[in-house]
């Protein structure tokens, strides 16, 4: 049937009708619309919570290591998902990785990424669009092949492993 090009389950309404579905449970919270290539998992040190990577867990340390400092005011974890109320298919909601809290009431998000594939690129240029008072901020593998020559040795529970650029 899904191979068939003439199938019902092919149409355009019933196409539509999927993608519609799929966006109502991402902005109820039911689903997250990200993947990762790289180990995923609870973190202990991080209070248990689930990371898709070990970039991000080791961007919540430092993350950590900031609110510590008093550098940052806090951070949250995947705590908002942005709708594009006016994309009917494709990508159609944003979920950034962290937002990132300042003392005096400011906000910005921050984009782990490892790599910049078609739809991360659609994602971050739809928010640019669509949520222009939003800050993005990527951090990619130049940060952390930065980030590792000294943060493994300030920051406990640093994770090590090949960054390719």
């Amino acid at each position: 049937m899904w191979r068939d090009q003439n199938s019902g389950i092919n149409s355009e309404s019933a196409r539509q009708q999927r993608s519609d579905n799929l966006l109502k449970r991402i902005a109820a919270g039911e689903m997250r619309q990200g993947y990762s290539r790289t180990r995923g998992g609870k973190r202990d040190d991080l209070e248990g919570m689930y990371f898709r990577s070990a970039w991000e867990a080791n961007y919540a340390r430092y993350l950590n290591f900031l609110l510590a400092k008093g550098d940052i005011a806090g951070w949250e974890f995947e705590c908002k998902t942005f709708i594009f109320e006016k994309i009917k298919r494709g990508t159609r909601a944003y979920t950034p990785d962290f937002r990132v809290l300042f003392h005096d009431g400011r906000h910005e998000w921050h984009e782990v990424k490892g790599w910049m594939d078609a739809k991360s690129k659609t994602r971050l240029d739809r928010m640019a669009r669509y949520f222009p008072e939003e800050r993005i901020i990527v951090i990619d593998g130049k940060w952390f092949k930065a980030a590792n020559r000294t943060l493994p040795a300030i920051i406990k529970g640093w994770e090590r492993g090949t960054v390719h650029v």
